[in-house]
């Protein structure tokens, strides 16, 4: 993937700094598990839905670097707004950004409502693990087991905002 696109696009030039890497809860080495035999299957093995998580039924292979939110960002000023497509690895990302949420006022991350990955947290874990320091406000409508959420700092949402109604 990271050859497909690094192929296209000179990122440098955007002042994009692209890895060839993953995030996770420590650093180190991760296999990171591409789609092989998907009847969709892209490009070069290319597909919107690889992950550090196993998927039933698709073939696998690859290993890569892990870094953490944390130690990637550590001397960065933040605040931050991030936007989190993880494809269910979102309990091992969060898991290594402690301090990089406590940094960050604007958060948007796709959730699934019924697990599609082996043993991934579903939406109520992650608004679990953001805990009142980044409330859910919005989401969107992309399917019904499968959203993106935006989270925000209590600041930036309306001062009658009272996030027990939930997501309407």
């Amino acid at each position: 993937m990271h050859r497909k696109f690094t192929s296209a696009t000179d990122f440098a030039v955007c002042g994009v700094d692209y890895r060839h890497q993953a995030l996770a809860g420590d650093p180190g080495e991760v296999t990171f598990l591409v789609i092989t035999d998907s009847a969709s299957l892209a490009d070069d093995r290319v597909e919107g839905c690889n992950s550090l998580l196993r998927r039933t039924g698709d073939g696998w292979l690859g290993d890569v670097a892990v870094a953490t939110l944390d130690r990637e960002f550590a001397a960065a000023p933040g605040p931050f707004a991030w936007w989190m497509d993880v494809e269910g690895a979102t309990e091992q990302v969060l898991t290594g950004a402690g301090t990089f949420l406590d940094r960050c006022d604007l958060l948007k991350i796709e959730v699934e409502q019924t697990p599609f990955w082996q043993d991934q947290w579903l939406a109520a874990d992650v608004v679990k693990k953001l805990g009142s320091g980044l409330e859910p406000f919005a989401r969107d409508t992309q399917t019904e087991d499968q959203h993106n959420v935006l989270f925000a700092r209590k600041r930036f949402l309306p001062a009658d905002f009272d996030p027990a109604k939930g997501l309407a």
